[in-house]
């Protein structure tokens, strides 16, 4: 009975049994011999490792760096950007203040994410000032703003009060 490949063993087995049989280590010296054999195999499979090591360490510290330097350079865009946008929120501000005409002591007020929505806010402030500018006083007068460049038509101590007084008492 022969033994031929069945084409189902591995081909290294079959180079392998070809080449030479295998034979028992029965001596220190054939082990150290087969040992050393093999761990210089295994060395030279890594031998350039070292060098590979430090070259991706090499590689890495690199890449760290640039990848600081990257890093601060978006920080740094991030931070122009958000002042150039708060620059341009406060134009759009302080334009339709001005544009409506609100007067120093409301510009607080006027707050919004767009112009569209300070513009709203803005005459609601508007709205309110202009309600209160003529709403009448709880004792039936007028109130004056003096701010506005309206002053009282009476004087408070001239003769309109005075007369005033008399016929309320009912001297007049």
């Amino acid at each position: 009975m022969t033994t031929e490949p069945t084409g189902t063993e591995p081909p290294q087995a079959n180079a392998a049994s070809a080449q030479d049989e295998f034979a028992p280590i029965t001596t220190q010296e054939q082990f150290e011999r087969a040992l050393s054999d093999r761990l210089k195999r295994e060395r030279a499979k890594f031998a350039d490792y070292d060098d590979l090591k430090t070259r991706a360490a090499r590689w890495d510290e690199v890449e760290a760096a640039n990848k600081t330097e990257l890093e601060k350079a978006q920080d740094r865009i991030r931070e122009l950007e958000s002042a150039r946008n708060e620059d341009a929120s406060e134009r759009t501000r302080l334009n339709v203040i001005a544009t409506l005409g609100i007067p120093p002591e409301y510009h607080d007020l006027i707050t919004g994410q767009d112009e569209a929505e300070m513009t709203k806010r803005a005459r609601q402030v508007r709205e309110l000032l202009e309600a209160k500018a003529a709403a009448p006083d709880p004792n039936g007068r007028r109130l004056v703003v003096p701010s506005q460049g309206r002053t009282p038509e009476k004087a408070l101590n001239g003769s309109g009060l005075e007369d005033a007084i008399k016929r309320a008492v009912g001297a007049a």
